[in-house]
């Protein structure tokens, strides 16, 4: 290197640039050095350009020489910045793909809770039975509440009332010929006709006349009480 820059330069001795000198320079290497190539003892017939273009990779490589070879065969140096190699196995998102994601979830979100409220709505009509317009908010929840206080009321009622349900005309014996009175009356003269029947082919009627008499006496006291019981409820 150093003398290259120096006969660059012209700093050497002048003998050096005479015609002899230069001629003697320009010699081949094989004949300025007792140094022989394996392949040139062999006989091998190769050309001088490839050899000149071995040697000159050759000095590329062990000084780091930046002039570029002379011929095609001769690797090549990159200039400039190498680019990145690719990279294997799975690549990060790009922010545009991860805005488009993050678009899919907010409207997949959303399409849920509409499913969701809709189903909702349509339990609360299927439980109102569909009729009417619905009360909705802080008022349909009154409503609910006071239909749940009315069943309740009518299902204490019909507690204390012991589930018997009987009107007015049928405890006081009014009502005419459908009334309870006459119904009773309607059975024991039916009871009377079978009693004198049954009498009339016995020995004696003593004994039919008295059960008659018994009956009678039982349904009287039962009458008795259902008249009290609506005394003591309508006063």
């Amino acid at each position: 290197m150093f003398f290259v820059k120096a006969w660059n330069r012209g700093k050497l001795s002048r003998d050096l640039y005479t015609s002899d000198a230069a001629a003697e320079s320009a010699r081949p290497a094989s004949s300025q050095t007792s140094y022989r190539w394996s392949f040139a003892d062999n006989g091998l017939k190769v050309n001088a350009a490839e050899l000149k273009a071995t040697r000159e990779a050759v000095s590329q490589a062990t000084y780091d020489l930046d002039a570029p070879p002379t011929t095609d065969t001769a690797p090549r140096r990159t200039q400039g910045p190498s680019l990145p190699g690719r990279t294997l196995g799975p690549s990060l998102p790009s922010a545009s793909e991860l805005t488009l994601q993050r678009e899919e979830a907010v409207e997949s979100a959303r399409g849920e809770r509409r499913a969701a409220n809709k189903r909702a709505r349509e339990r609360l009509d299927d439980e109102d039975g569909g009729i009417g317009p619905k009360a909705v908010g802080r008022e349909g929840m009154m409503e609910k509440k006071r239909a749940r206080r009315d069943e309740d009321k009518a299902m204490r009622d019909r507690k204390e009332d012991g589930g018997l349900e009987v009107s007015e005309d049928t405890l006081m014996g009014a009502g005419g010929g459908d009334s309870f009175q006459a119904a009773i009356a309607r059975r024991d003269a039916a009871r009377a006709r079978w009693a004198e029947k049954k009498g009339a082919t016995s020995s004696g009627s003593g004994p039919s006349n008295e059960r008659l008499d018994a009956m009678r006496a039982r349904e009287a006291e039962t009458m008795a009480m259902f008249r009290n019981m609506a005394k003591e409820r309508f006063g």
